[in-house]
This record gives C-alpha cells, structure tokens and sequence, in this order.
C-alpha cells in the first residue's frame, strides 16, 4: 500500500496495542491511531510511515464504541500523560488485561489462561502519589510552560491540574506555577508521603496508596502458600515488603542499593518493632549469592521489586540455578518481567561508544537474537533498532533493515563487539517485545 503524510484515511479499529494506541489495518498494513476503542471506525490522518506500518493522528469517531466515555481531564489527548480515559474504566481493565496476557504470551511464552484478572482501583482518578513536572520556554508565545510532556511531540503541555494525581498534588502543582522556576528546562517532583514511613525524596515507594493493600495482601497470600521459613527481599527500597511479610517468617533481609533507602527501611522497621529482620545496603545481584548461601533454599521465598529496566542477568541465572522454594515478581512493566521470565538474557556485551556520547542498553529477544536500543534523542530525538546475532565471538552487528528510516552518515557504529563472561549490559529500555508490529517497541 501506497501510503504518505498528511492522507487521510477511513478505518475500522480491532485491538489496542500496549501503551493504549488503536490497531486498525488498510489492505493488511498495520495502522497505529491514538484515542480510540475496537469496534469504532475512525477517520484519521496519516503523520508517519514506515515499512511495516504507519501511524495517524484521529480526526473523527464516525461509529463510537459503546465503551467511549467523556474524559475528566481538560488536557487528554494534549498531554502525554494519559491514554485511556476515554474508555469506561470497567472496559480499560478488560482490554489491559488482553494486553498483558497477550504480552505474557508472545514475549514469555506463557498460557493467558495462567493471567488472572486485573484488580482495578477503588480510584481510578485522583490517585497517583508522586509526579514529575517539567519547565518549559515557549519562545513564539514568549511565556513559561509548566507541565507534562505532550502526547505528540516533546514539547511540554502547560496544565494547572493533574485528574489523576491526588488533591495535595494539585495544590503543589498551584504552588509551583505561582512561583515559577527562573528558566525552562527544569524537572519538579511532587509527592505525597506516605502515611507511617520514612521515604527519603529520592527513594522509591508504590505510586498508588489506594491498591497498596491489595499488592501487599496478593504478596502474603503468595508468601503463606509457600509455606518458606526465610525471606530475602530484593530491590527493597524503605523496606515495604519485608517488613509487611515479617509477621510470616521466621527471618528475612531486605537489599537495596539506595543507602539512604536502607537507612529509612531501618528506621520503618524500628517503629513498627521489627526484630526479625536485617537490611542491607548492596546490589541485589552482588548480594544475593552470600544470601543464598545463608539460608537454605528450600525453605526461602525471594521477593524481586526491581526498576522498570528489570533484573540484572546474572541474578536471574543465580535463581534458576539455586531454585529457591518461591519467587514473588512485583513489576511495574509486563514487558520487562515477560522477557526476565522467558530468562534469555544469558550473554552480556560491552560495546564501545559512539563518538556523540550515545548510551546503548540491550534486551533479550530469543536464544538467539538480541535487541539494541541505540537512544540519540540527545542529537535528533529517534531510536534506532539495531538487531545482533549471536555467532562466534565477536559479535556482528547489522542494522535491522526497514524497522526505523535513518541516516547513519553522521556518526560511526563499531562493527564488532568483544565479549568476556566478565563484561555485562544494561536491562532493557524498548518497552518490551520483539514484534516488529508492536507499537510498544516502536517508540
């Protein structure tokens, strides 16, 4: 198909893709359309193309899904922020649910019918904790823009609320704007602390207050069923989950590599009188043999609650290697725990960089492939998907033709990659899968 910017096009939509864009297809070519529900036809006009696919902005719902509901925010479809809000939240968690199982099921190959059903939010607006405004310069309006990141470009969105944050939020948010920052460029974090625990300001803590007893409910139900006597809590960040499970074994140890976090997991355990429990300032990877070695592994649980990026390799081999009586994943992306499942990422590479100060991160595709997200959106805002074969070593890499349209003039790419057991890599930054049709690799 014959496809070029600025066509308008008529289509019918039949999936979400992970991240919330519509899936519609002319004459079998994949089309990506944000806002929009299956079932809906939609009339839309095309802003990109690639090989395999092109994407398109929405101009008209002619047959609105039963689903469509009026969003709250004033700001959705303008702001990056949000994806879904114009889908009733009952059937945001169907098609979720779809999503994840049907990334469980081709990045990890595991059965949907092994995905339970989501547990929804008592709250679905006005629950986010913790978020981070951006300053901005808009030069042609000559004004200062505070705000999230825009859905269609990487300008900054100027809002004066946020639907989905909590009302202290809000009035932070308020604070800021009345005294606005001396220039653009500038990050703000705003959070609510939690109720009880010490959280340094930089150290992580669940994002949603609201679904923290059912996460923590779903992880002791986990924990009980085991029946294992010791515990090791890895990424613990304040010490959340071990010392919420304290009460079900006999001993546990929390790791984290964030000093400051540790010392605040200390002092949460302190005034709840927590005795049974230790933590310890390291990198999970570095101290999970010792840890091992310490209790035995089959009357010990490990609870991972790693970043978006995932768990370091060589902690993953550890645990099949050892096969401890349980391991709890709490994940903040299905992709990353799909491919930390699947438990392909056995070779590790340390590539040298390029002359522009790129940095490059690495995700497992399969036994034999390995995907490179090669991120210069320091010199020109794109990614660039570069696809290595596993042969001998050195490593050959080739650019995987027809997946990103760029020039490869202005800077040099080395040909060859030297390995050592010693040498490692980063976890992975594309989002996830390996389906060249799969908008969640694409961005």
């Amino acid at each position: 198909m014959s496809l070029k910017i600025g066509d308008p096009i008529s289509l019918t939509i039949h999936d979400l893709a992970f991240g919330g864009e519509g899936v519609g297809r002319l004459d079998e070519f994949v089309i990506f359309v944000p806002f929009v529900i299956p079932g809906e036809t939609v009339e839309a006009q095309i802003t990109e193309v690639k090989k395999n696919f092109a994407r398109a902005k929405l101009l008209r719902v002619v047959t609105p899904a039963p689903e469509r509901v009026a969003p709250e925010c004033r700001y959705f479809t303008q702001c990056g922020g949000c994806q879904y809000q114009h889908i009733d939240y009952a059937a945001q968690l169907r098609y979720k649910h779809k999503q994840i199982a049907d990334l469980f099921e081709r990045v990890g190959k595991i059965s949907p019918e092994r995905v339970a059903p989501v547990i929804g939010c008592p709250q679905p607006y006005h629950y986010r904790n913790r978020i981070m405004i951006r300053s901005q310069w808009n030069g042609p309006a000559k004004k200062l823009e505070i705000g999230f990141i825009r859905a269609d470009n990487n300008w900054v969105q100027d809002i004066e609320e946020c639907k989905i944050a909590e009302p202290s939020l809000n009035e932070q948010i308020l604070q800021v704007r009345a005294n606005p920052p001396p220039r653009g460029g500038l990050k703000f974090v705003l959070r609510v602390q939690p109720e009880g625990w010490s959280v340094p300001k930089d150290s992580f803590f669940q994002n949603n207050f609201f679904l923290l007893p059912e996460l923590v409910g779903t992880v002791k139900n986990f924990l009980a069923a085991s029946g294992a006597r010791h515990l090791i809590d890895l990424y613990c960040g304040v010490g959340f989950f071990g010392i919420e499970a304290a009460g079900a074994v006999e001993n546990f140890v929390g790791v984290e590599y964030d000093a400051l976090a540790i010392k605040a997991a200390r002092e949460n355990a302190a005034i709840r009188k927590i005795n049974n429990g230790e933590f310890v300032a390291a990198k999970s990877e570095e101290a999970l043999p010792e840890l091992l070695k310490k209790f035995p592994t089959e009357n010990t649980s490990v609870i991972l609650d790693p970043p978006r990026k995932g768990c370091w390799p060589s902690l993953l081999e550890l645990l099949r290697a050892t096969r401890p009586a349980q391991v709890i994943y709490v994940s903040c992306h299905p992709a990353t725990v799909s491919l930390n499942w699947r438990g392909c990422s056995r070779w590790t590479c340390s590539p040298r960089r390029s002359t522009s100060s790129a940095w490059l991160t690495c995700a497992a595709e399969n036994s034999r492939n390995l995907n490179l997200v090669l991120n210069r959106n320091r010199i020109w805002g794109i990614k660039i998907m570069i696809t290595i074969k596993i042969r001998t070593s050195p490593i050959e890499t080739e650019l995987a033709n027809g997946r990103f349209l760029v020039s490869t003039g202005k800077f040099r790419w080395p040909t060859t990659i030297k390995t050592t057991p010693e040498t490692r890599f980063s976890r992975a930054s594309c989002r996830g899968c390996s389906c060249s049709r799969c908008s969640a690799c694409m961005r």
